[in-house]
């Protein structure tokens, strides 16, 4: 199991932290702007690594403890 407060933990929610901000600002871009990507390396990191990192985030979780009583 992977300790809630480890370095790999914490550093691996700031990394899920900064794609939520981005999806909170390129999505509403996207949808109500018709916002368009201008080459492949940026679709990749504004709407494919997201996807990714958040799948990953699921199955990270499963294999994280948590703390049951304090």
């Amino acid at each position: 199991m992977l300790d809630p407060d480890s370095l790999i933990k914490v550093l691996w929610d700031i990394f899920v932290l900064t794609q939520i901000i981005i999806n909170i600002f390129y999505i509403p871009m996207k949808l109500g702007f018709d916002f368009e990507r201008e080459d492949l390396l940026t679709g990749i990191f504004l709407e494919t690594l997201p996807s990714w990192t958040f799948v990953m985030d699921i199955i990270l979780t499963f294999f994280t403890a948590y703390y049951s009583q304090g």
